[in-house]
């Protein structure tokens, strides 16, 4: 049944991506993966790890790219030395690497001394690593799909299954802006802390598998899941 349901969810995202043969010609292309290593970073006396880019064939590419990344350091850096004496700490997580496209998250957690607890927010990257394109939620699909009201409904779906306290009316995605990462089964999106839901609930996610909504998706974003289907690439 398994080998079933990803047989029909290839064959939705080859007809997505215009055809077959174009498709299979050009997975079977040699793509573009990159490679993030970490780097030691110093932010208010504490030693972290970052993410950075290497081994693009576009030099330029790989500079912008990792500007982005470095300017949420810069801002990071910024925040922590307000504080007299602070901890930081930070992780990152590459979720998808895979033709073209690269998605990784960074974990960022800010605990100033005396504080009740610290504070944790999490950065989503989404990136083309052949033109520089940095994705935002809507690039993710074809332009006018009714991609927010699918969304928004299997969402709601998910709610009703979950026991969520909420401290803020949560009225579905938004309309800009809205946070998310992608994995090799699913899109995720997620809201940082306090911003619907309690701390210790942690960060509010929803995954939506892919095959779920596999017609919406922009061609180059189906190209890239449909090889990390296949070919298990993260």
């Amino acid at each position: 049944m398994k080998r079933v349901l990803m047989l029909f969810f290839a064959l939705t995202i080859l007809v997505a991506c215009g055809g077959v043969w174009y498709h299979v010609i050009h997975v079977k292309q040699k793509p573009i993966y990159a490679n993030v290593l970490p780097r030691e970073e110093k932010i208010a006396e504490n030693s972290i790890v970052w993410p950075v880019i290497h081994e693009l064939p576009n030099r330029d590419v790989q500079k912008n790219l990792n500007q982005v990344l470095q300017q949420e350091l810069m801002r990071l850096s910024t925040e922590a030395s307000q504080a007299q004496k602070v901890t930081v700490r930070t992780d990152y997580m590459v979720y998808l690497n895979t033709h073209n496209i690269l998605s990784l998250t960074i974990t960022e957690s800010i605990y100033p001394d005396r504080a009740a607890h610290p504070m944790t927010y999490l950065k989503a990257y989404t990136m083309d690593v052949r033109t520089g394109r940095r994705y935002q939620f809507q690039d993710l699909f074809k332009p006018g799909s009714p991609y927010l009201a699918r969304v928004n409904e299997l969402i709601q779906k998910q709610l009703a299954s979950k026991e969520i306290i909420f401290i803020a009316p949560y009225h579905g995605l938004k309309d800009s802006g809205q946070e998310f990462y992608l994995t090799t089964k699913e899109l995720v999106v997620f809201y940082q802390l306090y911003e619907y839901t309690p701390y210790v609930y942690g960060f509010l996610k929803f995954s939506i598998p892919y095959e779920q909504i596999a017609d919406l998706l922009e061609p180059e974003v189906g190209k890239a899941v449909l090889a990390a289907q296949l070919y298990g690439k993260e």
